[in-house]
Order: structure tokens, then sequence, then C-alpha cells
């Protein structure tokens, strides 16, 4: 966003492989970079593997950036259609933090 303007629509234009699976490790499962055409809202999205622990399995986490004029901020929350991890996210990032 800092040099196009724009953000990014997928894992391909920031660089990262197409096929999210291939962006892993021991806690996390994928990693997409999205863009919804509709609303304009970026996100970046973690889903946690298996072996995390066991109040975070199912859970995914959801960082969307948001433009503060001249740098970025993220703020975080828990993806919805999973495990509601909400309470195990730091709270300096959630979305009605400021």
């Amino acid at each position: 966003r800092m040099t196009t303007g724009e953000w990014p629509v997928d894992n391909e234009e920031v660089g990262l492989p197409t096929d999210a699976t291939n962006i892993s490790g021991k806690y996390v499962s994928r990693v997409t970079v999205s863009l919804d055409v509709l609303t304009g809202e970026a996100s970046i999205s973690i889903t946690l593997s298996g072996d995390v622990q066991e109040n975070l399995l199912g859970g995914a986490i959801e960082l969307i950036p948001v433009d503060q004029g001249g740098s970025i901020k993220f703020t975080c929350r828990s993806m919805s259609g999973g495990q509601d991890i909400t309470t195990y996210l730091p709270s300096s990032c959630l979305e009605d933090s400021e």
C-alpha cells in the first residue's frame, strides 16, 4: 500500500506462494493475503495448525491493515467459522482497542 497506494489482492501480489499451505510451520497451517473487493478491506489470515494448545485448536487469526496516513497499523480478530480465540489475542491489536 505504501508504494502502490492499493492493498494487495492475494499472496502472489506480495510475492508469497499462491498455495497458502506452502506457508506453514509448527503452529501455523496456512497464511492467506486477501482483499475484499466490496468493502476494500485487506487482511492476512493465519490458520493455526493441530499442534497449538488445545484451546486454540480450530482457530484462525485475521490481521487487518489500517492506513494511518504514512504508516500502517494492524488490528486483529479471531476469524469467524472456527474456534473463537479472541481471549488469547493481544489486547493491543484487537479491533476496538485504540
